[in-house]
């Protein structure tokens, strides 16, 4: 029940840094208010000003004392985990866009509130929706944000801006000169966009090339400085070289995908536009298991007979190879890494999508504490929400619970049976079975 006390006890709490043990975090409404246990053998005793905890102190926490006590006993509290790449309205069953918005905008809605609500029963407690159309989820998004429906906190940017007929077009961001990128990108801030996503190229959209640029850099400059003056992150999908350097060169925040296709495309890795990235400070998102599982649906369709999937798996499977290695190299440059999993999109789901992403990511040689710090403080710093990410005093308690250690093993953030978010308790290993 949102609103009241809660005592979390854990074996241990992971939160960015260190592991803090034989733990104890109070919760007062949506707010962390203490957090007590034992850091490297000393103690830790953590409140904010005024909290009930700090005067009774973790011995003293009782149901007695008006808090209701959970003991998650072996397990250890985590800070709730943030997707920063999504598609709500998608079901991640391989339909193409016209097949996914196809339904009436009612039943786009429900779709994308059952997705939000499987995203934080897997511990995703915030998604960044990053292209919807804006009927749908902005009074989503702020449902969830009154209590209306228990799912994941939506930041949405609705419907990514892009030339007419152009990548995800049918969403309504269609905008092609730069006095009509402009006014684009304030109907959508007016409207409760939280982040700003851009078509760099074409995608998946039938009838778009992704190996060119859609955009100038001058359109692509005056989108940037639009979204700064409204103090909005910008993103960029981009599957060419060309239209990522244009892109960084703007100076948008983060690009999506990143592919190095030459307009006849072919693949080719660019150290100059690598360079750009890193010196700018932009980030890269990229997107692995949305494109490793397509080699695996092919190699499942060959496994059945399926004529012409076996040539179809060794190519798919052959371009994710280039893929991860092109993503491998970006980031040995120094590329910051933004992770998302573009669930909802193609193949990947909303029940796992983040750690089948996260578990891609690691055999490219990033340590499990790594990618648990990208996808908590890390994130949230991106998002300028210093309030989650971590489990301190004053934060947001957004917290889950696994009896795993996923910051030593990032597989074992598919074990998550605890959801706590803004304080209220969604999901319980006490619940499991009933």
């Amino acid at each position: 029940m949102k609103g009241e006390s809660i005592a979390l006890r854990a074996a241990g709490m992971w939160s960015g840094d260190a592991l803090v043990e034989d733990v104890l975090v109070s919760i007062e409404g949506d707010r962390i208010s203490g957090v007590f246990g034992t850091r490297g053998g000393e103690e830790v005793f953590e409140v904010t000003p005024g909290s009930r905890a700090g005067k009774v102190g973790p011995e003293g926490i009782t149901c007695d004392d008006g808090w209701r006590t959970v003991d998650l006993g072996e397990s250890y509290l985590l800070p709730g985990l943030i997707d920063c790449h999504v598609h709500t309205v998608f079901s991640g069953d391989g339909s193409d866009i016209h097949r996914g918005l196809a339904p009436d905008r009612s039943t786009l809605m429900l779709r994308a509130a059952e997705n939000a609500r499987l995203s934080l029963n897997s511990g995703v407690t915030t998604i960044v929706d990053v292209g919807a159309p804006g009927e749908v989820i902005f009074p989503l998004s702020r449902a969830i944000d009154e209590g209306v429906i228990r799912a994941s906190r939506i930041i949405a940017a609705g419907p990514p801006v892009t030339i007419t007929g152009g990548h995800l077009w049918p969403m309504g961001g269609e905008a092609d000169t730069v006095d009509e990128v402009v006014t684009m990108v304030r109907r959508l801030m007016r409207d409760g966009a939280g982040i700003l996503k851009v078509m760099g190229t074409g995608g998946g959209t039938p009838g778009t090339n992704s190996f060119v640029p859609v955009y100038g850099e001058d359109a692509l400059s005056a989108i940037v400085a639009e979204a700064r003056r409204l103090n909005r992150r910008t993103l960029i999908h981009s599957g060419a070289t060309a239209a990522t350097r244009a892109a960084v060169r703007a100076g948008f925040d983060v690009i999506f995908h990143g592919h190095f296709h030459r307009s006849d495309g072919t693949l080719s890795y660019d150290e100059g536009v690598v360079s750009e990235m890193v010196e700018a400070g932009t980030r890269l998102n990229p997107t692995l298991w949305v494109n490793r599982v397509l080699g695996e649906v092919a190699r499942r369709e060959a496994e059945e007979g399926v004529r012409g999937a076996r040539e179809m798996a060794e190519y798919r499977e052959s371009r994710y190879r280039a893929q991860a290695e092109n993503v491998s190299r970006m980031f040995d440059a120094g590329v910051r890494p933004l992770m998302g999993s573009d669930s909802g999109w193609g193949h990947v789901g909303f029940s796992d999508g983040l750690f089948r992403e996260l578990k891609s990511a690691a055999e490219l040689g990033f340590s499990a504490s790594t990618l648990l710090d990208l996808v908590t403080r890390g994130a949230a710093e991106f998002l300028g929400r210093s309030d989650l990410g971590e489990i301190v005093p004053g934060a947001t308690a957004d917290i889950v619970a696994s009896p795993g250690r996923p910051w030593e093993h990032i597989e074992e953030v598919s074990t998550i049976n605890f959801v706590m978010m803004e304080g209220e308790v969604y999901r319980s290993p006490f619940d499991e079975g009933r």
